[in-house]
């Protein structure tokens, strides 16, 4: 799979439009770790570069997943990237029977994520001798925790068809992401944000400072919860 011709023959755009929510979460991204991360531990060994197929199919469904964030002063927008393929954005760790799995977890977890020069998912396998733990970080400014378990859904469903047809290109959803559509299909006339009321007790406080030690908070899924 070529993604420029693909790019080209599905006249996938080259910029989207970046909407309020993106803004917002662009600033404050400086000020959180802007990740959402999911660990899946599966059966035996996925084929590498089935998966990479699958991520870089994954940016043609979504083409906000290829894109980087340009913050414009006057009008931020989306930019297609071409680097994907060079930015190490699927990579391979091999463990050990002496290896910890659970220390490697938790360094992948508290690796930090580049919100300028990193793609937007970012996967790493964790291969033992008889399984793979993957490793999924995706990028708060393209997704919601919600989007998060759609994407890999996505993804693996992507891989599958992979496995049947190894030229499969699947449908784009190049319209983009604004709430404004939402809004008009629910017939509200003005999506915009109401003016927020003064506080009327006390509110946290915000000291500026460094960034402290990450943590993180796991929620365990049981395989029969998942697939339910």
């Amino acid at each position: 799979m070529n993604i420029s011709e693909v790019n080209q023959n599905m006249a996938i755009p080259q910029r989207l439009p970046a909407n309020g929510s993106d803004r917002f979460n662009y600033m404050v991204s400086y000020l959180s770790d802007c990740q959402l991360q999911m660990v899946l531990e599966m059966d035996g060994h996925v084929k590498q570069q089935r998966l990479l197929q699958a991520m870089e199919a994954s940016t043609i469904a979504e083409p906000i997943i290829g894109c980087r964030f340009i913050k414009d002063p006057v009008r931020p927008y989306w930019e297609r990237r071409s680097d994907l393929e060079s930015s190490g954005w699927c990579s391979l760790q091999l463990l050990s029977e002496s290896d910890s799995e659970e220390k490697a977890i938790q360094e992948w977890l508290s690796s930090p994520i580049d919100i300028d020069a990193d793609a937007m998912v970012k996967i790493c396998i964790l291969r033992t001798s008889t399984k793979d733990i993957i490793c999924i970080k995706l990028n708060h400014l393209c997704s919601d925790g919600a989007g998060l378990i759609e994407y890999v859904h996505l993804l693996a469903s992507l891989y599958s068809e992979l496995a049947k047809n190894p030229r499969y290109v699947p449908k784009s959803n190049p319209v983009g992401r604004d709430q404004g559509r939402l809004f008009k299909e629910m017939g509200i006339p003005n999506g915009g944000m109401p003016q927020a009321p003064e506080p009327q007790g006390p509110t946290l406080p915000f000291t500026p400072g460094e960034a402290a030690k990450r943590r993180q908070a796991i929620r365990r899924i049981p395989r029969e919860e998942w697939l339910g």
